[in-house]
C-alpha cells in the first residue's frame, strides 16, 4: 500500500508493531518505506532530506562514502 501523510508519499508502507517485555501490542505504527538509494541520491544533489514517519532500510554513511 502507498504511504500518505500529507507531506509526501511513497509507493509502500511498513507497519512497525512495539511490544513490551512480556510481548503485548503496545502501539502499531504506519511509516512510509524509504530505500536507501533514494537518500544517498539526494545527498549527492544536496536537497533536503525528511525521514520523518519513515522506515529506512539498509542506510549506511560508510557505505555511501565508500561508492
Amino acid at each position: 500500500d502507498p504511504f500518505e501523510n500529507g507531506l509526501f508519499s511513497l509507493s509502500r508502507t511498513a507497519v512497525i508493531i512495539f511490544r513490551d517485555g512480556n510481548r503485548n501490542v503496545v502501539k502499531k505504527e504506519r511509516y512510509g518505506v524509504l530505500e536507501s538509494d533514494e537518500i544517498y541520491k539526494k545527498i549527492i544533489a544536496k536537497e533536503e532530506i525528511d525521514i520523518s514517519n519513515c522506515y529506512v532500510k539498509n542506510f549506511s554513511l560508510s557505505d555511501f562514502r565508500e561508492k
